[in-house]
């Protein structure tokens, strides 16, 4: 799970890459589950799937943004077959709540993927 903006989802799309930092980042591989929330619209979208990174520096045609520079980062392809978007995300998933936790049990995971499945497809503005 990561927190995003409008304008770093749409640059994930676009390109297929997305940039994180800190421990998930270090731990992150191909074929995982990757959902990004947005927590200002409260809007979740997914499911992505993590399918290669470049640890050793920006991929082509990523974006910039500002991470720590002490903790590991990294950009990270992402494919999908079909994206969702499910509005009011919080008010089915409390657990949403904490940010921090960028981790989801397997439980969670489960979760998601069904209620997004249920959702509408994710069109990007």
């Amino acid at each position: 799970m990561f927190p995003c903006g409008g304008e770093s989802l749409k640059n994930c799309v676009r390109s297929r890459l997305f940039t994180c930092s800190g421990e998930v980042a270090r731990e992150l591989g191909p074929g995982y589950l990757v959902f990004f929330f947005n927590a200002v619209s409260d809007m979740l979208v997914g499911p992505f799937t993590a399918s290669g990174s470049s640890k050793t520096g920006p991929e082509p045609g990523a974006w910039s943004e500002v991470v720590d520079t002490h903790t590991f980062s990294g950009n990270f392809r992402v494919e999908w077959e079909t994206l969702h978007e499910m509005k009011h995300a919080r008010r089915k998933f409390p657990f949403l709540e904490d940010l921090d936790a960028c981790k989801l049990s397997s439980l969670q995971v489960e979760d998601l993927l069904n209620a997004l499945k249920k959702a509408p497809l994710f069109h990007q503005t």
